[in-house]
């Protein structure tokens, strides 16, 4: 089984971004959002939907959102986007997805 890592960071503004497309081979194992902004930039977060200011799962600076495998749970395989309140915003990211023919 393989297993790809990403640990990156990416700016996020009043336009809708890709975090994370969705996964059709393999499985999600960890993903990890932190707000990593230095200024007021507030950024929302949608699983498997587009992201809207203010809604879904809402990061102000130094906030994090997490999902990670164990017995009972399983990560959303889903596509993850996201919006700021104000340009600038900085959102840091890990993600693990294992599977075979990565």
């Amino acid at each position: 089984m393989t297993e790809l890592k990403r640990n990156t960071a990416l700016t996020v503004g009043t336009d809708l971004v890709m975090v994370s497309a969705a996964i059709a081979q393999g499985q999600r194992t960890v993903i990890s959002l932190t707000n990593v902004s230095t200024g007021a930039q507030v950024i929302s977060v949608s699983v498997g939907a587009q992201a809207a200011a203010g809604g879904s799962i809402v990061l102000h600076s130094g906030a994090s959102w997490v999902e990670s495998i164990d017995s009972a749970f399983r990560p959303t395989n889903d596509e993850i986007t996201a919006i700021a309140s104000a340009a600038g915003g900085s959102l840091a990211i890990h993600e693990r997805i294992a599977g075979t023919g990565l």
